[in-house]
């Protein structure tokens, strides 16, 4: 819902009333609760089908419907306060982004678990194969549309390179929409990161330190998780020095 104005404080508005007392303008006797929107819009760009007279007309039918409760002038300043307030925090964004860690089962796709402490294969029925990938939850009122999601390295110099996940593994293909208390989650095989990362080195002649995930969102408004350790990505071997990174990356 909306607070309108029945008669618009500005010349050349929607059912401006020159003779109208300024001082009122803002008054309880003044305004109206509309919808929000579509119901709004079309309220105001027909002002000779919605008259003052029929405007004033709904305002004591809502007051009637009510209970025949109204506010004083000086209440009214809070209320439009308060309700501009909630109106906002529908819309506000709260996503919360983190990285996965994932294992394949035969039989089943893939078996997602913490990035930090993946399951090991011998405590599920797993064919061995590793992911790396993102999870995505929308703790805000309103839907939220993904456009774009996957992993983002630090190579230094405020430099950010962006990798986004396929949608192989996936049940929600981006892009998608997220409800509320939904989530998201996209993956990538471990040799496919791999790949990338020696691709990416070779490129720009050193090794990135940090990586996250992200989400783009319908916005246009990236949300990001912590920055993790490049040397948690299970793309390398447990005994794997700097040295041999670098010697992998310089071949």
């Amino acid at each position: 819902m909306q607070i309108a104005h029945i008669r618009s404080a500005k010349s050349g508005g929607p059912r401006h009333d020159p003779s109208y007392d300024r001082a009122k303008l803002n008054s309880d006797e003044n305004l109206l609760l509309l919808c929000n929107g579509p119901h709004h819009d079309h309220v105001d760009k027909h002002e000779d089908l919605y008259t003052i007279s029929e405007l004033l007309e709904w305002k004591s039918r809502q007051i009637a419907q009510g209970g025949g409760c109204s506010v004083t002038d000086i209440e009214i300043d809070p209320l439009v306060r308060k309700l501009d307030e909630f109106i906002a925090s529908l819309k506000e964004v709260n996503f919360v982004v983190e990285l996965r860690g994932g294992v394949g089962s035969n039989g089943s796709g893939l078996i997602a678990t913490a990035l930090e402490a993946p399951v090991k294969s011998e405590e599920v029925n797993s064919d061995g194969a590793k992911y790396i990938g993102i999870r995505a939850e929308n703790h805000g009122l309103l839907p939220i549309g993904v456009e774009v999601a996957g992993l983002e390295f630090d190579v230094g110099q405020v430099a950010y390179v962006p990798y986004h996940l396929s949608n192989r593994f996936t049940r929600y293909p981006v892009p998608c929409s997220l409800g509320q208390r939904e989530s998201g989650e996209w993956f990538a095989h471990q040799d496919e990161i791999r790949d990338v990362m020696i691709a990416l080195c070779r490129k720009i002649r050193c090794i990135p330190t940090r990586f996250r995930a992200f989400v783009r969102i319908g916005t246009g408004v990236a949300e990001f998780s912590s920055w993790a350790s490049i040397a948690i990505l299970p793309i390398w071997n447990s005994d794997i020095t700097e040295d041999d990174l670098q010697v992998i990356f310089a071949s």
